[in-house]
């Protein structure tokens, strides 16, 4: 029996700097049995020519109109192949380990459901010297962390084909960003695994679309700014909104029970005094569950 076929989508815009090495990286992974489609998304650099540059059939590039984030990574699953049987989403400016892949197929390969795997990664600067590790989420996967929080990175991502036919044309008008997207839609749906051993090296540079800062008090600075802009606060509750609109229907009981009581409790300043003390949604460490249920109480989940 041949190995399963992993389609590898790779969103790119101005990435020149950093592509071609990527690329390498995608291309030497031990799971040979890959391609790789790369939709640019508007460049205006010389990423088209770096790309260009690759002599290996597997890669497959499209340009395409300039969207931004979350909207690139959606048309590029809806512009995935039908045939492969796992789809693993990439950054343009990381560096992936060998077995990363083949670590995810592993890991998805008991689940006939939508499922998904994401990893930990090694955050590096520019030119790839490490920082630090990411922290591992302490409470594990769960709708009710979903919910309220992406521990998911999109760079680390793979879905199995329920996953992918459970999300293809049906994107949401808002959401946090395309991997707390996916994140939600799989956890209330089906299984969520996590990949403890890190498998991406997560570049830290100036250009990133989305960075983690260079540390924890860094990383606490950049939640505080996002919730002080317009439109920070509520985010999580627009996109479980969305979720609902979306999909109740596939949505396992107990998971839709917990999406309704959190969207009914966001209604009264007692509700969510009450919710904010006993409800099931959560975050990974103890600190950011005590601003959560501050930002429950607030109403700016």
């Amino acid at each position: 029996m041949s190995a399963p076929l992993v389609e590898v989508l790779m969103s790119t815009h101005n990435g020149e700097k950093y592509v071609a090495q990527q690329v390498d990286s995608i291309l030497r992974q031990s799971h040979r049995n890959l391609r790789l489609l790369v939709r640019d998304d508007g460049s205006t650099d010389g990423t088209l020519d770096q790309l260009a540059r690759i002599e290996d059939p597997r890669v497959l590039v499209r340009q395409g109109e300039r969207l931004g984030l979350p909207q690139a990574f959606f048309q590029l699953l809806d512009e995935s192949g039908d045939d492969a049987d796992y789809w693993s989403l990439a950054d343009q400016d990381d560096v992936w380990l060998p077995d990363k892949v083949g670590r995810a197929v592993q890991m998805l390969a008991p689940y006939d459901g939508p499922a998904m795997c994401c990893t930990r990664v090694q955050v590096t600067d520019d030119n790839l010297r490490p920082l630090y590790r990411h922290e591992l989420p302490q409470r594990g996967p769960s709708f009710a962390n979903a919910l309220v929080q992406n521990i998911a990175l999109g760079c680390t991502t793979v879905i199995n084909r329920a996953a992918r036919e459970l999300l293809l044309h049906r994107w949401p008008d808002d959401c946090v960003m395309h991997d707390a997207w996916i994140y939600l839609v799989v956890a209330g749906t089906g299984t969520v695994v996590y990949d403890d051993e890190v498998q991406v090296l997560y570049r830290q540079h100036g250009g990133n679309t989305v960075g983690m800062g260079a540390g924890p008090a860094a990383r606490l600075a950049g939640r505080v700014r996002r919730q002080m802009t317009a439109g920070g606060p509520g985010k999580h509750s627009r996109q479980d909104r969305e979720l609902l609109r979306l999909h109740a229907h596939d949505l396992r009981p107990e998971s839709l029970a917990q999406l309704k009581d959190l969207l009914v409790a966001q209604q009264a300043l007692s509700r969510r005094v009450a919710y904010a003390l006993a409800g099931p949604a959560h975050r990974q460490t103890r600190g950011s569950d005590v601003v959560l249920k501050a930002l429950l109480v607030l109403g700016r989940v």
